[in-house]
């Protein structure tokens, strides 16, 4: 995990944090690195959560990703994708979250060959 990840991503004490579809490596590198008092839990808790943190998988669409999760956190969606061979572009990426009622707000690296955009509510 790269220097500094929490920060970046601008996790905060004592937030909830719900990872969907990470690597086992992923998950022990985030609950190491975030403030010992955040939650992190596997499955959705049934309550909105602070932060997500979604790995997009080839067969998911953008748009109807954004709009499940629209409702289920209260400060960003991370929307994670490979640096290569990615098939969204930053303007339709834009575009699609409009269309949902969101804003792309930021771009981070996650890891060598991912990266991850920021999504909040309008």
């Amino acid at each position: 995990m790269l220097l500094n990840f929490y920060k970046r991503l601008e996790i905060k004490e004592g937030q909830v944090i719900w990872p969907v579809n990470p690597s086992r490596n992923f998950i022990k590198n985030l609950k190491s690195n975030v403030p010992k008092n955040c939650s992190v839990p596997f499955n959705y808790p049934g309550e909105p959560v602070d932060i997500i943190i979604y790995w997009l998988e080839k067969k998911d669409s953008l748009s109807e990703v954004l709009a499940d999760l629209k409702d289920k956190f209260k400060t960003a969606l991370w929307i994670v994708q490979p640096k290569t061979g990615s098939n969204t572009i930053p303007e339709a990426v834009r575009e699609i979250a409009n269309s949902q009622n969101m804003i792309a707000s930021k771009i981070a690296d996650f890891t060598l060959g991912e990266y991850g955009t920021r999504f909040v509510n309008k």
